[in-house]
């Protein structure tokens, strides 16, 4: 969802701005309570960084700031995992 969120299993992500420039902002919000991994990666599928890592607390959210590498990477697709679940969004370059 370019610019909403995504949600799954009581996961919830959302990421703004989308399309991105420099900088991006996820809210992550879970259900349960675990270590959390959230990753970027580019349309190759290979991984552009680890954005978080870390505990998550179960219905609280959690705001992490990304700033994008530069050159950039173009469009990338984001992957949260917490407790055996996942949810994955697309992130879009924004045209200059």
């Amino acid at each position: 969802t370019v610019g909403g969120e995504i949600v799954a299993d009581g996961l919830k992500v959302s990421a703004y701005p989308n399309p991105y420039n420099d900088i991006v902002k996820f809210s992550i919000q879970s259900n349960v309570s675990g270590q959390a991994q959230l990753a970027v990666y580019n349309t190759l599928g290979q991984k552009v960084n680890t954005v978080y890592s870390g505990y998550i607390q179960a219905n609280r959210s959690q705001v992490v700031e990304y700033r994008v590498p530069t050159p950039s990477p173009g469009n990338l697709i984001y992957i949260l995992k917490i407790g055996g679940k996942q949810v994955t969004g697309k992130l879009l370059k924004m045209d200059k």
